[in-house]
């Protein structure tokens, strides 16, 4: 039997290159071991929609 759980964390900072065409986000990766990858999500409006857009080992 597998189980799901989420682990949420925090981030201490989020710094952002953006382009006209793209944003590269950098961070630190967690050292918690459970942490397999996280989800990355974008709207194109502040506040709402949100999609998942990628997911990063």
């Amino acid at each position: 039997m597998r189980f799901l759980y989420l682990l949420l964390i925090s981030l201490l900072s989020l710094p952002g290159l953006a382009t006209a065409a793209s944003v590269k986000l950098l961070w630190d990766a967690s050292s918690v071991p459970e942490i397999a990858g996280y989800n990355v999500y974008r709207s194109v409006r502040q506040g709402g929609d949100y999609l998942r857009n990628s997911r990063v080992a």
